[in-house]
């Protein structure tokens, strides 16, 4: 829906969760809170060795991909600030506003 507060409320989530493990790890905070950090990183460790042989890719490439997604997330906030800045996007040297945009969705949520 093109939606400011929207994609301001997924972006701010995604980083949460991306980084509560470091914070619960690195911050001053409670020790059970510590123990649900470096559980969180375990299960990731965990499933990135259990996917290796499934997927036939190296443990490292699996183990960074929290990299990937945080990386994702800051293409995402760019392309979501650009838009806006512009008030559509451009795709293919066209520019598509908003207005128009949100008019030719097709599902409506």
């Amino acid at each position: 829906r093109y939606s400011f507060a929207r994609t301001t409320a997924i972006l701010l989530a995604g980083t949460a969760l991306l980084t509560a493990p470091l914070v619960a790890l690195a911050a001053p905070v409670p020790l059970w809170v510590r123990a649900l950090g470096l559980l969180a990183f375990a299960s990731g460790a965990v499933s990135a060795a259990a996917a290796g042989p499934r997927t036939h890719l190296p443990f490292v490439a699996l183990a960074l991909a929290p990299l990937g997604h945080v990386c994702l997330l800051a293409f995402a906030a760019r392309s979501a600030g650009a838009c806006l800045r512009r008030g559509g996007v451009v795709w293919r040297g066209t520019f598509y506003p908003l207005s128009a945009l949100r008019a030719g969705q097709r599902v409506r949520l």
